[in-house]
């Protein structure tokens, strides 16, 4: 018992897929209607700019792997993404013209770093845990993220950015506290590794998204 997993971290993952939900959901994070673009094309932006994020923070792993050792990392992550929150609806809803329009892509940038990062570096932590770790860090954290953005998405505006803001930052706070969690031993029974092909591994993928964009 002295090594079980406390209780208010296994939300930590939960924090980031409430603003994964809010922002690709809802008109908090990237109206779909403002001065600066015409219907969806800021959610559109905003996609295109979270893909190019993962696959630089990807190649980045390479060299600079792993992220979650650096405290640095931390700050970073927290940082950028609620920069980027924050500064989304304000482009959006208060400047016009060329300058509105560069301080949203500039934000949006800055979000999809950050949120990259922040991902990678759970990813880092569930690499390292045992299985039944991850396997409670990842439900308890996808319900409680249901309920957080049921919560946001009945909030005045002006509030639910405010809170779609702090999600970042919590979620990174708690992967902090994660660090000393522990870890998976080494097996001392031989694996039958089986590899999986790699056309079954997409069909997979792709259905759970198809799932996933319907739910």
């Amino acid at each position: 018992m002295t090594d079980r997993v406390a209780d208010w971290r296994l939300l930590g993952l939960g924090f980031w897929q409430a603003w994964q939900i809010v922002a690709m959901c809802t008109d908090i994070v990237a109206p779909t209607s403002g001065k600066l673009f015409d219907q969806g094309n800021a959610l559109l932006i905003l996609l295109v700019l979270m893909t190019a994020a993962y696959l630089a923070v990807v190649v980045a792993s390479r060299r600079y792997a792993p992220f979650a050792g650096r405290d640095s990392s931390y700050v970073l992550a927290a940082a950028l993404m609620a920069a980027g929150t924050l500064a989304m609806p304000v482009a959006l809803h208060f400047l016009e013209g060329i300058v509105g329009i560069g301080v949203f892509v500039m934000a949006a940038a800055s979000a999809s770093l950050g949120n990259a990062l922040l991902l990678i570096m759970w990813g880092e932590l569930w690499s390292a845990l045992a299985t039944g770790r991850v396997g409670r860090h990842l439900y308890a954290s996808y319900t409680f993220a249901f309920v957080l953005f049921f919560l946001i998405y009945f909030m005045p505006q002006p509030v639910a950015v405010m809170a779609t803001t702090l999600l970042p930052i919590i979620s990174t706070a708690v992967l902090y506290a994660c660090r000393h969690e522990p870890r998976r031993e080494p097996s001392v029974v031989p694996l039958d590794v089986h590899t999986i092909p790699v056309a079954r591994l997409l069909v997979c993928l792709f259905i759970i998204s198809v799932i996933w964009g319907l739910t």
